[in-house]
């Protein structure tokens, strides 16, 4: 039987590795700017304090994480898994508990909460994005689109629209007495096919035939004026050659950039720059009015897989490396909280 010594020695090489071995899929920001959370590989999600980096909570998903998104605070934090379903977990006294649990068990591959809080995105790897509302967690409507790649959402700040990427870059009408307002339900599969086509507002493919077929992340700017998305095959695969901006109301194209293997998209919430991060480390920053390439550094040693604007200039990268890291857009490393 192995002594105590020995036991300890083995639980503290487990926990060492395993944290070592974490390669984070997704990233969140609470509005507030109070908290960071992170999670990827394992389940397990990490929050820390936004603003030195020191370490708050930890609880097990039981499932890869693939999308993160706080709730108007840092006390509520919605959790989206490989398999696991959607997850509610709030903060208390003993740390984040779950309150509720919901959805199916496919592969989440998108999660995002509305400026104002009241609503929940979500995207499986089927093609369907489900809304709900974040006061009942009930589910308050649906659209469809022909993909297994809808990997990128994103809610305009009035809360009125949603750009998907997905087989194509979309602006989709999720007003109030949009039609699609309404669950699944009973509904049949046409009548959700028609009622989402009505109320797609504009959409553009990704790439050229047999490159960059998808797209993998999407993205407005803060006044809502814009629109940006990357190429590729999605946030969780593989990166594309192209980062395209677009103006919101129109669609119609203001610029394009080409790099290798981009696979996620951010503006910073002055709306100066707007961020790319790629499947092999590199994170460039461009201007959002003309698309020149402002600055690119080595942020990770692996695929950056999040952006999420923090203050200003400044934003925070997830990489499967196991680092979340807040940056400025000259490259300088903020804060490390890993």
């Amino acid at each position: 039987m192995p002594t105590i010594s020995v036991l300890f020695a083995t639980v503290a090489t487990l926990l060492t590795t395993t944290a070592d071995a974490v390669g984070f899929k997704a990233v969140a920001v609470s509005p507030d700017r109070m908290a960071v959370a992170a999670g990827g590989q394992g389940g397990m999600v990490w929050v820390w304090d936004a603003n030195t980096g020191k370490k708050a909570q930890t609880f097990v998903a039981k499932a890869t994480v693939h999308g993160l998104a706080f709730v108007r605070d840092a006390k509520t934090l919605v959790v989206g898994t490989d398999g696991a379903s959607v997850q509610v977990w709030t903060a208390g006294g003993a740390g984040y508990v779950q309150a509720k649990k919901f959805g199916g068990q496919e592969m989440l591959y998108g999660l995002t909460v509305s400026p104002d809080g009241n609503d929940l995105a979500v995207s499986v790897n089927t093609g369907w994005v489900y809304l709900y509302d974040t006061g009942s967690w009930e589910q308050a409507g649906v659209l469809f689109e022909s993909s297994n790649f809808i990997s990128g959402l994103a809610f305009a700040p009035d809360g009125k629209s949603l750009a998907t990427a997905g087989n194509s870059f979309r602006v989709w009408n999720v007003a109030t007495g949009s039609k699609l307002r309404k669950p699944r339900g009973e509904r049949s599969f046409d009548e959700i096919k028609s009622t989402s086509i009505a109320a797609s507002r504009w959409s553009h493919a990704g790439g050229l035939p047999m490159q960059d077929p998808y797209c993998t992340d999407v993205a407005f700017s803060p006044d809502g004026k814009w629109v940006a998305g990357t190429t590729g095959v999605g946030r969780l695969n593989t990166g594309g050659k192209r980062v395209r901006v677009w103006e919101a109301s129109t669609g119609k194209q203001a610029w394009e950039g080409r790099a290798i293997g981009m696979v996620c998209v951010a503006f910073t919430t002055d709306g100066k720059s707007v961020v790319t991060g790629s499947d092999d480390g590199l994170i460039r920053v461009w201007n959002p009015s003309s698309g020149r390439l402002i600055a690119d550094w080595l942020g990770h040693a692996k695929a950056v897989r999040q952006i999420a604007p923090f203050k200003d200039e400044s934003f925070v990268t997830a990489g499967e490396d196991g680092a979340i890291v807040r940056w400025n857009i000259a490259g300088k490393e903020l804060v490390r909280y890993r």
